[in-house]
């Protein structure tokens, strides 16, 4: 891919409360270009996400209006509902439960009463043990058959596939991902155990047009299977698929591979990420807390790891500015040989030193990290349409905050060492 006459991407994190930031910064962001903003040339996501860059990747006004009332009118059906197997699990427990009022006590006869009583309390107990079992040994507890059909229907996949915005949408694929000892330092680590699909290379681009379209809604879909919640999807190679965060929330590595330099992360103040103080008594709670807890730490240590590689680049590019000041002591007639031998001896030595340094050989990333005001804290099984303005809305203040600031990165320039 050609970065050289738009060296700008986007990075769209994870999670449902970020659902409604991310799309009114797309939105805010097709507006702007009609004030004269230059938009990214590529973007990339990350769970939820990759739902919004799906819908905003249509890139006109029309259908960027139309997605909006459907996001505004969103509930917890569009997304989820009880995997069919537990759904089935279920009934039977309730009917059998309701058996257990019907009045047998007006039965006359007095064995047939108990044996009937008898019978119908020995089909609640078996019908709970059923339930039980199928709850450990059903594929999830929840299935995205809904999402699905509702990207069917609101998407253009042409629009998707000829647009000027170049998406990519990865995610995790657990049978390639992990390490041993063996492949702890093989640098290619951070490619390995993921699926992509994207809109622009003409593997996927030349694709039947309902191929295409279905492998783009499976790979936006298995990228959001938020783990604990729901069963990996399938790719076409029958490997096993899941949430793009279960590795990283934040695939600011993507954008570095196709060559961008100037990279937009739209990290926000998510509020549910932080310090709480709710109780976590139910299941329903603490898994999405927990779930929150180890993404949050795995972003923190994936941003802190890009800032301190550009300090140390920055460190190092001072130091052989200074490098080069000493070296022109070697051209002063006064100065002793001996003492010019050891500073050669310094600076080789030196320099060889550097260049063994873990990060020598990066790039250094122009790098901003959006902040916004608080966002609501919500997630697929409780949020309202408040919510969802709300996140809208504070997206789009958080890109008309910074719109200056994304418009001079273009003229940053980057030095690699």
């Amino acid at each position: 891919m050609d970065v050289q006459k738009n060296n700008l991407a986007f990075v769209f994190m994870g999670g449902f409360s970020r659902l409604g930031p991310n799309f009114g910064v797309l939105n805010a962001c097709h507006q702007a270009t009609r004030m004269g903003f230059q938009p990214p040339d590529y973007a990339v996501g990350s769970s939820a996400g990759n739902i919004d860059l799906l819908i905003g990747s249509q890139w006109d006004e029309e259908s960027l209006k139309i997605a909006r009332e459907v996001m505004l009118n969103l509930e917890r059906k569009h997304f989820a509902s009880l995997h069919p197997q537990l759904k089935r699990k279920l009934a039977l427990e309730l009917a059998a439960t309701t058996a257990l009022l019907l009045p047998t006590h007006l039965i006359p006869n007095k064995t047939l009463r108990y044996g009937t009583a008898l019978l119908l309390a020995g089909l609640a107990y078996y019908s709970e043990e059923r339930m039980l079992e199928a709850l450990f040994k059903s594929p999830s507890l929840l299935v995205y058959d809904n999402l699905v059909k509702l990207l069917s229907r609101m998407v253009n996949f042409d629009k998707v596939f000829d647009s000027p915005l170049k998406i990519e949408v990865p995610s995790v694929n657990l049978n390639k991902a992990g390490w041993t000892l063996d492949t702890l330092y093989d640098p290619t680590m951070h490619l390995k155990g993921w699926s992509v699909m994207n809109n622009f290379e003409p593997q996927f681009v030349n694709l039947e047009p309902a191929v295409r379209k279905q492998r783009m809604i499976n790979a936006v879909v298995n990228g959001a299977r938020v783990f604990g919640f729901f069963n990996p999807g399938q790719d076409e190679n029958g490997d096993y698929i899941t949430d793009t965060a279960a590795l990283s929330n934040i695939p600011i590595q993507f954008a570095v591979r196709r060559g961008y330099t100037n990279i937009v992360v739209f990290m926000y103040n998510c509020t549910g990420e932080g310090i709480t103080s709710d109780s976590l008594d139910m299941l329903v709670k603490a898994l999405p807390r927990n779930f929150d807890v180890v993404t949050s730490e795995n972003t923190r240590k994936t941003t802190l790891g890009y800032l301190r590689v550009n300090n140390d680049l920055d460190e190092l590019e001072k130091q052989e500015r200074s490098m080069r000041e000493l070296e022109k002591v070697l051209d002063y007639p006064q100065v002793d040989e001996v003492v010019k031998a050891s500073v050669r001896r310094y600076l080789r030595e030196k320099r060889e030193s550097d260049r063994r340094l873990s990060y020598a050989g990066k790039q250094r990333i122009n790098l901003l990290l959006v902040r916004s005001d608080y966002l609501p804290v919500t997630n697929f099984s409780s949020f309202t349409k408040d919510d969802i303005e709300t996140g809208m809305l504070i997206g789009e203040k958080a890109f008309w905050d910074n719109v200056r600031t994304i418009e001079k990165m273009r003229t940053s320039i980057v030095k690699a060492l």
